[in-house]
């Protein structure tokens, strides 16, 4: 088993918990998965995040899975739950393409990792430019798009926490009338023509939230200490992204933390002073 004592995650009301009741709220980085050739530095475990989010090819070849368990249970060994963050590609371009998802990827990672709580899923789903001539909404399309997605998911891994997008009005995707259980919801990190700002989503909806993609900015991201106080007051998680710059750096003496790093380690501190319980010591 990969996940050590990291417990299975599920969700009630606007909170996430562990299966024993204890209230968490995800913090972490957004890391490149496995890549040919390619070895990301580690997060070390004395930093108090608790998440990776890991960006997944959607196609892994045999070295790459063996490198993705590697990454897996070394997150694990420092309490860090792991993103897969899976791209689900459409079958053809055509007018159907929005109802034709090649899930294969995303479903050989379910089954692999079926029996592990330290694995999370989030599906990326294709853009689509407009709802067509159905007479649905694009609201009313993406739901639907994503619960074809999640279904099959949930067969294979019924376990499975997943990340999906919060869909506009705050209300939760739901199935036959039921709300879908065990989904944190993204919200969008910046502002642009198609969805309001981070600030406009902290709001009093009652979702687990979690902020998927945050860039580093002073104006607008990790140096806004206001917002991140708010956000931890929601109970809001993020997953932070150093753009160009990686966390660390090596030196003579070892690795270091970089001008990104220690940013992101402010964050942590100062947020984690909003938990109900202490976090790991940075």
């Amino acid at each position: 088993m990969l996940s050590g004592s990291l417990p299975w995650l599920v969700t009630e009301g606007r909170q996430l918990l562990t299966v024993d009741g204890d209230a968490l709220v995800l913090r972490g980085v957004n890391l490149s998965g496995p890549r040919p050739g390619v070895v990301p530095l580690a997060i070390p475990a004395d930093w108090p995040l608790n998440v990776v989010r890991l960006m997944v090819s959607a196609e892994i070849d045999e070295a790459g899975m063996a490198a993705l368990d590697a990454g897996v249970a070394a997150q694990a060994e420092a309490e860090a739950y792991t993103i897969l963050v899976t791209p689900v590609t459409a079958l053809d371009d055509g007018p159907d393409a929005i109802e034709q998802l090649d899930i294969t990827s995303l479903l050989a990672l379910a089954e692999h990792y079926a029996d592990e709580p330290a694995v999370l899923f989030e599906p990326i789903l294709p853009a689509v430019a407009a709802a067509g001539d159905s007479g649905e909404t694009s609201v009313e399309r993406d739901a639907r798009r994503m619960r074809s997605v999640l279904a099959p998911l949930r067969a294979v891994h019924p376990r499975a926490l997943c990340l999906a997008p919060a869909p506009a009005g705050g209300l939760p995707l739901v199935s036959d009338g039921r709300r879908i259980p065990n989904l944190l919801y993204t919200l969008p990190a910046r502002s642009d023509a198609a969805s309001p700002g981070l600030g406009q989503n902290i709001g009093s909806a009652l979702l687990p939230r979690f902020v998927a993609d945050w860039r580093l900015s002073l104006a607008h991201g990790l140096g806004d200490e206001a917002l991140l106080c708010r956000l931890a007051a929601a109970g809001i998680g993020w997953a932070a992204n150093a753009g160009a710059p990686d966390w660390q750096r090596m030196n003579r003496g070892g690795a270091e933390p970089t001008a990104a790093g220690r940013w992101l380690l402010r964050a942590l501190t100062l947020a984690a002073a909003w938990d109900p319980a202490p976090a790991r010591a940075a």
